[in-house]
């Protein structure tokens, strides 16, 4: 199961199973200087999301195409 001592759990009972589900962080211990974003970071991020949605993107063979790769 991959678990490891002090991790946090939840357990659930059925009528016939019992279920332990890991809950694991999505990142452990991080470095200070990737916690929290700056506001220019996340205004690059938020613009990012909005050309996604636009569907202002190229694929990966594409990009590839146009650099002749």
């Amino acid at each position: 199961m991959g678990l490891r001592e002090g991790d946090p759990i939840e357990i659930r009972a059925g009528k016939k199973q019992i279920v332990i589900k890991v809950r694991r962080e999505r990142v452990r211990n991080p470095a200070p200087e990737y916690e929290t974003l700056t506001p220019a970071e996340e205004k690059s991020v938020l613009e990012g999301i909005k050309q996604l949605r636009r569907g202002d993107y190229v694929t990966w063979d594409q990009l590839k195409d146009e650099l002749g790769l």
